[in-house]
């Protein structure tokens, strides 16, 4: 009797253990789901808030250009108006380097941190390139009276 007693309290201690197994295993399976979908609603977030940034910017963009060639046509001659809308471009890229800003705190895909800094990198030797020919436009369009050298 004992030495069924015994075997009875061994198989239920194995069937308590089972259950205990198995209920650390669900628990831990759930806390991976939850943090599986925490993790995509925040990239999901940071996908609709660079989305929503690009298209304020190019409203942004389209908005101050227009108002730059219907205001400020009629007062200056076309190679102003042509450095003007370069220095548009300028203050664009730059714009847009701070949208690779906000990308940047994306940890993972095309847009993880290493990806992002070389697209900044690229796109500062741009900018950096675009502001050289600009000067050299304006030394090119300004008047000879205020030339300190000869061009022809």
């Amino acid at each position: 009797m004992h030495v069924l007693a015994a075997a009875a309290a061994g198989v239920v201690a194995v069937v308590v253990v089972v259950l205990v197994v198995v209920v650390v295993v669900v628990v831990v399976v759930v806390v991976v789901v939850v943090v599986v979908v925490v993790v995509v609603v925040v990239v999901v977030v940071l996908a609709v808030v660079v989305v929503v940034l690009a298209v304020v910017v190019v409203i942004v963009v389209v908005v101050v250009v227009v108002v730059e060639v219907v205001v400020i046509q009629s007062m200056l001659n076309t190679m102003t108006l042509m450095m003007m809308m370069m220095m548009m471009m300028v203050m664009m890229m730059m714009m847009m380097m701070m949208m690779m800003m906000m990308i940047m705190i994306t940890p993972v895909g095309p847009y993880s941190s290493s990806y992002v800094m070389a697209n900044i990198s690229r796109a500062r030797a741009n900018a950096v390139a675009l502001e050289m020919r600009l000067f050299l436009l304006s030394r090119a369009a300004a008047l000879p009276s205020d030339m300190p050298f000869k061009c022809d």
